[in-house]
């Protein structure tokens, strides 16, 4: 399964039909979240983040040879509150889960 047409020029949409090839396209849906669930009552196959599909015992990973998808993930602070301790702790914890998180 792939998203849905208005998402077309998404890069994770490009990784998806990359992946799908000549490949029947069973459904197109507008997020991960119902791409999960499809993928969970065993209609398709999703490209799901691996801590979502991990998550759910009746999934199996598949191995694919190519390219892992990637993002890259900004981290916006206030100016005014970019030196709280509350708000560094957050983002120092933030920066480090994502750099160690494997999509």
């Amino acid at each position: 399964m792939v998203y849905d047409a208005q998402f077309v020029d998404l890069p994770q949409q490009q990784w998806l039909l990359n992946i799908a090839g000549e490949r029947r396209i069973g459904c197109e849906l507008s997020d991960v979240s119902s791409q999960l669930v499809v993928a969970c009552s065993g209609a398709g196959i999703a490209g799901s983040p691996r801590f979502l599909g991990d998550a759910q015992p009746g999934l199996k990973r598949i191995e694919y040879d190519g390219a892992p998808f990637s993002r890259n993930v900004w981290l916006v602070v206030h100016h005014d509150l970019k030196r709280s301790v509350p708000i560094r702790a957050v983002m120092d914890f933030l920066t480090h889960t994502s750099k160690s998180v494997r999509l």
